[in-house]
């Protein structure tokens, strides 16, 4: 049988790849694109392909066009845009794309925990690791959506405990510096991840103090810190630029809880819900039926696990447990925490941890635990063979559901249409599916009024509206109000139902419904009269336009010569990055990234065309007529 030793490992990770795809594989093309989801998907696709905006220090810089950003919210950093951008430039962006991504990761993360749980108590816990993986049916569904988000920090903790492991074992000092690194890496996917580092650090004193302060040398101390400030000087930065931004999150979502009992009572629910595994699919596919209400399998092997490590004192399998603890306890002074992919971040500290102890036991021991393992393996097996033909028939529910792709199917097909979103959860999947080809603006009608009646005097505006939240729907009733002042009312023009009705994406419009031009008046100077019939002007802008002070204004005067309004575009802020473009104007209209200002009412006779460009030109000037 020893002959066939070499291919073991490869024969176990590859089976379980073959069923960590097979429970995940069949619904990633079909679940809605969640909008937290799509947090880092835009900021990917600007990455990858440029886009015509210039991030704002501290939050990014632009580099080429493309804009590359330091922070994307005030405790989120921008690792994973990086890693997206990278799959978006080779294979384009989509949702198989992002997900295909992070079922790559989570591969990795497998990997990863089989490695340090078969170093440390031989290939068959490695194997076991693996079982108990697939069989936390919340850390499966949470991998192909990285909601979150989560992956980077658990992969960078398992390299970085690998690496410290093989330091321990006397390897060259390079691994020490390298888990240093991979500490630091984490941190630009969430702030957050200060729970799992100090944890460590922790169980580190309390478990290898000696052996760590012997394997050192006098300068690897301040040698990690300068490595660990490096790769940290982008988020560093950030806080000195915009202490408030950090300091202020900070403050506000970290104190102590009046009353722990109630804290901790809810932190262990939803610790017990993580080990039950149906959180997700109840929140992404519906109500989960009785029959597949969790056993209590993998409490048990989690804390039969826990005291097989206190019995045979395995340093390795203590180190995993109090690391994975912390985590849990850190989330009971973050009065926000507690939710699914904050304790889901126990995974996979908690199962390498299990499998190491577990095996480390006697025979009959061991065949307990295997047993065990079978029962959570069996309860797991039952819900993803519900779950995935539940998603084939809804699409996802609620923001999962996948309403959104009809909407961007209609909007990509009428460019001319300016989309703006009164409700939370259509704006980045709209962009992300549409390749950003369809760039839905957010607005807030009670933060931004005068905003919003702009937007409603707009010509060729759509509303969309989603039924997911009453909240979102008073919104849109808020923006209603706000145009019968103005004397316009909304006209519905389309509609996008999830797969089973229960949820749409509802469009409207204020203005009338499009006359297009017939004919066209070319115009061969920048400054020339307005045709009395007149419905739009347009033209190209070739080149490309970034330069300060480059801009163009356009002029609208009377026959008097008296500036009505002006359409002005500074490229310094917003540049042009596309070779050609077209632009369109009217009474009621203007490109979104176009700002207009009123001066004098009346109409206009004539349009003087103003530009600063250096290589980019105006060209293609025309009247449309009807």
């Amino acid at each position: 049988m020893s002959r066939f030793n070499p291919w073991a490992a490869p024969t176990i990770l590859l089976l379980a790849v073959v069923l960590l795809s097979a429970a995940t594989l069949p619904w990633i093309p079909t679940l809605g694109l969640e909008y937290d989801e799509a947090h880092f998907l835009p900021s990917a696709l600007k990455i990858a392909n440029g886009a015509e905006e210039k991030l704002p220090l501290p939050w990014g810089i632009t580099v080429a066009h493309r804009p590359i950003p330091l922070m994307t919210m005030p405790y989120v950093g921008a690792l994973d845009s990086f890693v997206y951008a990278a799959s978006y430039r080779l294979f384009g962006a989509s949702v198989i794309v992002s997900r295909t991504t992070n079922l790559l990761l989570g591969i990795a993360i497998f990997t990863l925990a089989y490695l340090l749980a078969r170093r440390n108590a031989g290939i068959w816990a490695g194997a076991f690791t693996l079982v108990l993986l697939l069989a936390d049916v919340e850390l499966v569904l949470h991998i192909p959506t990285n909601f979150g988000p989560l992956l980077l920090q658990q992969l960078f903790t398992l390299g970085a405990i690998l690496c410290l492991d093989s330091w321990w074992r006397g390897g060259k000092r390079w691994y020490f510096f390298l888990a240093v690194a991979q500490l630091a890496l984490a941190f630009h996917e969430k702030l957050t991840f200060l729970w799992i580092l100090s944890s460590l650090a922790v169980a580190i004193l309390i478990f290898h103090p000696k052996l760590s302060w012997q394997r050192s040398r006098w300068w690897y101390t301040p040698f990690a810190l300068l490595l660990a400030l490096a790769i940290l000087s982008p988020i560093l930065y950030f806080a000195y630029a915009a202490p408030e931004v950090i300091l202020g999150f900070g403050k506000q979502n970290t104190r102590l809880p009046l009353t722990w009992s109630s804290v901790i009572s809810d932190r262990w629910q939803a610790f017990d819900l993580m080990l039950r595994g149906t959180w997700t699919m109840d929140f992404t596919a519906g109500p989960v039926p009785p029959n597949l209400h969790r056993s209590i399998a993998l409490h048990l092997l989690f804390f039969g696990g826990l005291l097989a490590a206190l019995w045979t004192r395995n340093k390795m399998a203590l180190i995993l447990y109090t690391t994975a603890s912390g985590v849990w306890a850190w989330n009971l002074i973050f009065p926000d925490a507690g939710r699914m992919h904050h304790i889901l971040l126990m995974a996979p500290l908690w199962q390498a941890a299990s499998a190491i102890a577990l095996c480390s036991l006697s025979l009959p021991l061991r065949s307990i635990a295997v047993l065990t393992l079978l029962w959570a393996a069996s309860d797991a097996a039952h819900c993803y063979q519900w779950y995935i033909p539940r998603v084939a028939a809804t699409g996802g529910i609620n923001h999962w559901s996948n309403m959104t792709v009809a909407a961007t199917k209609w909007l990509t097909a009428r460019p001319s249409l300016s989309p703006v979103a009164t409700s939370w959860g259509i704006a980045r999947p709209v962009y992300v599916l549409s390749g950003g080809k369809s760039d839905p603006f957010e607005v807030n009608v009670d933060s931004e009024p005068e905003v919003a009646k702009t937007l409603i005097e707009r010509e060729r505006q759509l509303w969309l509206v989603s039924s997911v939240m009453p909240s979102n729907e008073q919104q849109w009733q808020r923006v209603v109000t706000l145009a019968a002042a103005l004397g316009k009312f909304p006209n519905q023009v389309a509609s996008f139902p999830s797969l089973d009705g229960k949820v749409h994406i509802a469009a409207y419009r204020f203005d009338l419904p499009d006359t297009l031009p017939s004919k066209w008046l070319p115009q061969q100077q920048t400054e020339f009269p307005l045709h009395p019939k007149w419905q739009i002007l347009r033209f190209h802008l070739d080149g490309v336009a970034d330069q300060q002070p480059e801009n163009i204004a356009i002029q609208w005067l009377d026959a008097q010569g008296q500036i009505l309004w002006t359409d002005s575009r500074p490229f310094e802020w917003v540049p042009h990055i596309h070779p050609t473009s077209t632009f369109e104007f009217g009474t009621a209209l203007w490109p979104k990234s176009f700002t207009r200002i009123r001066r004098l009412t009346g109409t206009p006779t004539r349009v003087k065309i103003e530009s600063s460009l250096r290589t980019a030109k105006i060209t293609k000037i025309e009247i449309g007529l009807p």
